[in-house]
């Protein structure tokens, strides 16, 4: 774990405040090690005791002090052990994980860690160098016009309906195999991403149970924008507000062109900064970008359950988080050729049944635009029991 850890200088990373400027600060040596759980040995790895083991594992972290990153283990009464890995968000994102995992295949094969010819304080580097020469002034502009009109806030129909976040559910959904077909044939067909197709599909099912068709979904994004960050553990990683102006008289295929559009163009602006929220944006700072919307949309297609190395095997387990941070988020998983759904969701604010009743209209929204692409948005029916919300009334977040 040594040559691990030596080779992503983000394991060896931690921050503190010199002249009141917060400072991330990578170290030579940082003293490691692999904790034993205090109930090491395990009956079993059902889906609970993992969940179970995780909580117990996981706590807060000092981030004055090295490394940002705990890892332990339990075996259970067979042959199988449970590897934990516990790290702050701020030295790692989803693209990281990749990297870590390939990283510890890497190490089990007992081959050489590639070495990094960049850094994360490269990336810093010319980050800040970017900011100091005025790079990013033409994506402050878009973003401006993007906020030109005032957001409209959604409203869910919902009798439970109650803005406290702080309580999460998920429920996820086998996404049939023949749809996976018909969103891949849909996207050669077409030439626009799988990302696109499955936020179109978002957008539509929002439109039809708010009534809201300003809509903006929050998205994260790599971030990793130049060839030389690719292979960098860090927090590349940025939230990006995806707002769309749905007209319902455009027919499926022309929205779909739509939407590819202004994926291309969002992301051609990602570094999108976060004190343009406050300065800008007359959102409070304390908010940050989540001020600026209530559904979130995450597609994530990189797989490394039953990755094996000789006679090791390895699955990975989904950590369910307690706390939500939205109202409502959308989470695509694609493994090999197959797709899965997430649903997480605020049960202040839905129930089960409407979250399920969510999920049956995603994937009927995406056959139509299959089936029947000619078809208006306005034309597609949903088998809903909830009506939409009128809008007339509804608040807006925010004004520019």
């Amino acid at each position: 774990m040594e040559i691990y850890r030596n080779a992503n200088g983000a394991l060896r990373t931690s921050f503190g405040v010199v002249e009141d400027f917060l400072m991330q600060e990578v170290h030579e040596n940082v003293a490691f090690r692999i904790e034993k759980l205090k109930n090491d040995i395990c009956y079993s790895f059902s889906d609970v005791e993992i969940q179970r083991n995780l909580e117990n594992f996981i706590r807060p972290f000092d981030l004055s002090k090295a490394p940002l990153i705990r890892v332990g283990y339990c075996r259970n009464t067979g042959s199988e052990t449970l590897l934990l890995f516990d790290m702050h968000h701020i030295i790692a994102d989803g693209h990281s994980m990749g990297i870590l995992t390939a990283d510890l295949l890497t190490f089990f094969q007992k081959k050489a860690i590639p070495d990094r010819l960049t850094s994360y304080v490269d990336y810093a580097e010319w980050y800040f160098q970017q900011k100091k020469e005025n790079r990013f002034e033409n994506q402050l502009q878009f973003w401006k016009k993007e906020f030109e009109q005032p957001i409209t806030k959604l409203l869910f129909p919902s009798s439970i309906y109650n803005e406290i976040l702080d309580e999460i559910n998920t429920i996820s959904f086998k996404f049939p195999e023949s749809l996976s077909i018909k969103v891949s044939d849909l996207t050669k067909r077409e030439k626009v991403s799988e990302y696109s197709v499955l936020l179109l599909a978002y957008y539509i099912l929002l439109l039809k149970y708010t009534g809201v068709n300003d809509l903006m979904v929050g998205s994260p994004v790599s971030g990793r924008t130049r060839f030389e960050f690719e292979k960098i553990v860090g927090l590349f990683m940025n939230v990006l507000p995806f707002r769309i102006n749905i007209d319902s008289s455009l027919c499926l295929l022309d929205f779909i062109h739509n939407v590819s559009k202004k994926v291309i163009s969002v992301l051609d602006n990602q570094y999108f900064q976060p004190e343009w929220i406050s300065d800008y944006f007359k959102v409070p700072a304390n908010k940050g970008v989540q001020g600026l919307y209530e559904a979130v949309f995450i597609f994530q297609n990189f797989d490394f359950s039953g990755a094996s190395v000789e006679e090791l095997n390895f699955t990975t387990h989904n950590f369910k988080n307690r706390t939500a941070k939205n109202a409502l988020t959308l989470e695509i998983h694609k493994i090999a050729e197959n797709f899965s759904i997430e649903f997480e969701y605020n049960p202040r604010i839905f129930d089960k049944e409407t979250i399920s009743e969510f999920a049956e209209n995603y994937f009927q929204i995406i056959d139509s635009i299959f089936g029947e692409p000619r078809q208006t948005i306005a034309e597609i029916e949903l088998n809903s029991s909830l009506e939409n919300v009128d809008v007339d009334d509804a608040d807006f977040v925010m004004n520019i």
